[in-house]
Protein backbone atom coordinates (compact mmCIF):
# COMPACT_ATOMS: atom_id res chain seq x y z
CA UNK A 1 0.00 0.00 0.00
CA UNK A 2 1.06 3.62 -0.97
CA UNK A 3 -0.55 6.34 1.46
CA UNK A 4 -0.54 10.00 0.06
CA UNK A 5 -1.14 12.98 2.90
CA UNK A 6 -2.81 15.53 0.98
CA UNK A 7 -4.78 17.83 2.50
CA UNK A 8 -5.75 18.61 -1.15
CA UNK A 9 -6.44 15.41 -2.59
CA UNK A 10 -10.19 16.00 -3.35
CA UNK A 11 -10.13 19.81 -4.34
CA UNK A 12 -7.40 19.11 -6.76
CA UNK A 13 -9.10 16.45 -8.24
CA UNK A 14 -5.78 13.79 -8.01
CA UNK A 15 -8.12 11.44 -5.73
CA UNK A 16 -9.29 9.69 -9.37
CA UNK A 17 -5.78 7.97 -9.37
CA UNK A 18 -6.28 6.77 -6.27
CA UNK A 19 -7.51 3.32 -5.24
CA UNK A 20 -8.96 4.53 -2.14
CA UNK A 21 -9.43 7.40 -0.48
CA UNK A 22 -9.56 7.56 3.01
CA UNK A 23 -10.34 10.66 5.78
CA UNK A 24 -9.73 12.15 9.00
CA UNK A 25 -12.54 14.09 10.75
CA UNK A 26 -12.45 15.35 13.86
CA UNK A 27 -15.66 17.50 15.62
CA UNK A 28 -15.38 21.54 15.10
CA UNK A 29 -14.94 22.22 18.52
CA UNK A 30 -11.94 20.32 18.69
CA UNK A 31 -10.57 21.22 15.27
CA UNK A 32 -10.72 24.77 16.32
CA UNK A 33 -9.44 23.74 19.52
CA UNK A 34 -6.63 22.61 17.92
CA UNK A 35 -5.55 24.83 15.14
CA UNK A 36 -5.55 27.60 18.20
CA UNK A 37 -3.16 25.55 19.95
CA UNK A 38 -0.93 24.12 17.52
CA UNK A 39 -0.93 27.75 14.82
CA UNK A 40 -1.14 30.53 17.37
CA UNK A 41 -4.13 32.16 15.47
CA UNK A 42 -6.65 34.18 17.02
CA UNK A 43 -10.04 32.75 17.34
CA UNK A 44 -11.22 34.80 14.14
CA UNK A 45 -8.77 34.02 12.31
CA UNK A 46 -9.20 30.21 12.88
CA UNK A 47 -13.13 30.14 12.68
CA UNK A 48 -12.04 31.87 9.30
CA UNK A 49 -9.78 29.10 8.14
CA UNK A 50 -12.59 26.43 9.02
CA UNK A 51 -14.81 28.18 7.04
CA UNK A 52 -12.90 28.74 4.26
CA UNK A 53 -12.39 24.13 3.66
CA UNK A 54 -15.07 22.23 2.87
CA UNK A 55 -17.91 20.85 5.15
CA UNK A 56 -17.58 17.36 6.66
CA UNK A 57 -20.24 15.98 4.16
CA UNK A 58 -18.04 17.01 1.22
CA UNK A 59 -15.16 14.51 2.45
CA UNK A 60 -17.48 12.11 3.74
CA UNK A 61 -19.25 11.82 0.23
CA UNK A 62 -16.22 11.08 -1.48
CA UNK A 63 -13.92 9.17 1.02
CA UNK A 64 -14.45 4.61 0.78
CA UNK A 65 -13.40 4.79 4.55
CA UNK A 66 -13.65 7.69 7.43
CA UNK A 67 -11.72 7.85 10.34
CA UNK A 68 -13.06 10.21 13.21
CA UNK A 69 -9.99 11.65 15.36
CA UNK A 70 -12.00 12.84 18.50
CA UNK A 71 -9.22 13.23 20.53
CA UNK A 72 -8.24 10.20 21.50
CA UNK A 73 -4.97 8.84 19.74
CA UNK A 74 -4.92 4.92 20.73
CA UNK A 75 -8.46 4.82 19.55
CA UNK A 76 -7.47 7.26 15.99
CA UNK A 77 -4.78 4.07 15.63
CA UNK A 78 -6.92 1.77 16.35
CA UNK A 79 -9.95 2.34 14.00
CA UNK A 80 -6.94 2.72 11.48
CA UNK A 81 -5.77 -0.61 12.01
CA UNK A 82 -9.37 -1.95 11.60
CA UNK A 83 -9.46 -0.20 8.52
CA UNK A 84 -6.67 -1.20 7.00
CA UNK A 85 -7.25 -4.88 8.15
CA UNK A 86 -10.49 -4.52 6.16
CA UNK A 87 -8.40 -2.68 2.82
CA UNK A 88 -5.90 -5.89 2.88
CA UNK A 89 -9.02 -8.66 2.98
CA UNK A 90 -10.57 -6.69 -0.43
CA UNK A 91 -7.51 -6.80 -1.98
CA UNK A 92 -5.87 -10.28 -0.72
CA UNK A 93 -8.85 -12.16 -0.43
CA UNK A 94 -10.42 -13.08 2.96
CA UNK A 95 -7.32 -15.62 4.31
CA UNK A 96 -4.97 -12.56 3.91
Amino acid sequence: FLFIDAAALLESGLHRRCGAVWCVLAPAAQRLERILRRDGLTEEEAHRRISAQKNDAFYQAAADVVLWNQGDLARLRWDTCDALQALRKTVNGPMA
